[in-house]
């Protein structure tokens, strides 16, 4: 498996998706973690899309360190598209209910 390929979900789940629902919810409602809120407040919108370009950077040295060990690979990629789409379903949610999933839900 190549790089790219392996990347495929990572990619559409956690980088484009959510990069695209997060600018979508954002005037809705607010961005929960506090590091991205405080990069979105000084520095716009590049922060984000900066912050998903070091992300595929990472995500290429983990690659790079396990790619012998096919599990824990696999681990790190659909772990990371899993919280992508989950992400991404959130701000979903906030865009068209004001709210977040997890506060819809009464977790938060």
């Amino acid at each position: 498996m190549s790089f790219l390929r392996d990347m495929l979900p990572v990619f559409l789940f956690f980088i484009v998706l959510d990069t695209l629902t997060t600018i979508a919810s954002l005037p809705i409602g607010y961005e929960g973690n506090p590091i991205i809120s405080w990069g979105l407040a000084n520095f716009g919108y590049g922060f984000l899309i900066a912050l998903k370009l070091v992300s595929i950077l990472l995500f290429y040295i983990c690659y790079v360190s396990v790619k012998q060990y096919r599990f824990a690979w696999n681990v790190s990629r659909y772990g990371a598209s899993v919280i992508g789409l989950i992400a991404s379903v959130s701000n979903m949610w906030v865009f068209f209910y004001g709210q977040n999933l997890f506060q819809a839900a009464g977790v938060l």
